[in-house]
């Protein structure tokens, strides 16, 4: 698609949003055309360079490797996508919720999303997570059709995708994965039913990203309001806001997300889009690989944790409601190496059988210290 087309169809898609909005509780926002820079731009999803992926990816593979596989579920305008390039590492266990009978993409946004994760291109580099050092089944990414075709939504299918998307994750949680989920939508309304899905996803471990919005100044949209969320803006790649990404106290991170360059709904298709939608799955891609890295990290409270201890502010000093905490560039953070309790275990008992042999070499003669003075010696040795 060219740069004009592209235009006309925003303006278009402008026209008519006040209207979907007033029947819809999600409506897409319009797609933001590509900068003219782009032009003479290398083909890529620049997000990879950016925020130093493989420069994590060096540690992990210096530091033994994939540690836990993670399970990822994108909810959007599609279940599965015709794309090619989307194939590997996607397993078909999404339902469609729309009513519309179609589980595949229609609409190109699933699968640009989808992109950013799993993408596999051979003119440029496509997903995150896609690198030929890391074993090829570390994780896997399904989808839950719950925006139709023309990129809507009401939130009892919103609800409805969610319910599947917790049912369809308690088995890879019960078998030792990471879950994460990425929802590159929102409203400004707020359903009850929705929260209450969030939170119970939340306590059993659930990682939950979701795109700010597209409102610049409006606000931010349900469910990156919710507190079980993790809310995501949109930057350039001169590290500066977009000026579409919506603002407020509910932005926890912000990520690269005009002009990435993904799939669209065809099979050989590629577009280049801008959004928080399209931030907030390069976001949930570098959250999959901390979690593979760092088993010890179970909730979202760690991981924030994990995340902010070396955060890069940008913006106004301090968290702010442009950037939240800032970017996550990636060679900044540490491999958590957290000792296995059965090495623990078999270090215990060494030193027990070490401090046998030394009482039992004593000479007879030596009045032996009692074993609370002897440990606290022991200790301080």
């Amino acid at each position: 698609m060219n740069l004009l087309n592209e235009w006309t169809n925003y303006l278009v898609d402008s026209y008519n949003f006040s209207d979907k909005i007033k029947e819809w509780d999600v409506v897409l926002p319009p797609v933001m055309p590509s900068t003219f820079g782009v032009l003479f731009s290398k083909v890529e999803n620049w997000a990879i360079d950016y925020s130093k992926v493989d420069d994590y990816i060096d540690k992990i593979i210096e530091n033994g490797g994939i540690k836990r596989k993670v399970f990822c579920v994108v909810l959007d305008t599609g279940a599965k996508s015709n794309s090619k390039y989307l194939q590997s590492n996607f397993i078909d266990l999404g339902l469609d919720h729309t009513g519309e009978n179609q589980p595949f993409d229609e609409h190109s946004h699933f699968s640009h999303v989808l992109s950013s994760i799993i993408g596999e291109h051979s003119s440029g580099r496509m997903g995150v997570l896609k690198h030929t050092q890391l074993p090829q089944d570390w994780f896997l990414v399904t989808g839950e059709k719950v925006l139709s075709k023309r990129g809507v939504a009401r939130y009892d299918q919103i609800l409805n995708g969610f319910k599947h998307a917790l049912e369809i994750s308690k088995p890879y949680l019960n078998d030792g994965y990471a879950v994460v989920w990425n929802c590159s939508f929102g409203g400004f309304g707020f359903s009850q039913e929705i929260s209450s899905v969030l939170v119970e996803a939340e306590k059993l471990g659930v990682i939950i990203v979701c795109a700010a919005g597209n409102s610049s100044g409006a606000g931010v949209y349900f469910p990156a309001t919710h507190q079980s969320t993790i809310g995501v803006g949109a930057i350039s790649s001169d590290s500066v806001i977009a000026d579409f990404s919506s603002r407020g106290v509910d932005v926890d991170l912000a990520a690269p997300g005009v002009d990435i360059w993904g799939a669209d709904h065809t099979v050989t298709g590629t577009k280049l889009s801008s959004g928080s939608s399209m931030a907030s799955p390069n976001q949930a891609a570098m959250i999959m690989l901390m979690l593979a890295a760092n088993p010890d990290i179970k909730n979202k409270a760690q991981l924030l944790d994990y995340i902010n201890a070396n955060v890069t502010d940008l913006g106004t000093p301090g968290e702010d409601n442009d950037y939240g905490k800032g970017a996550t560039i990636m060679d900044k953070y540490p491999i958590l190496i957290t000792e296995k309790p059965s090495k623990r275990k078999k270090k215990l008992e060494t030193e027990e059988k070490i401090e046998e042999e030394i009482v039992k070499d004593e000479p007879k003669n030596v009045v032996k210290p009692k074993r609370k003075f002897w440990n606290i010696f022991k200790k301080n040795c």
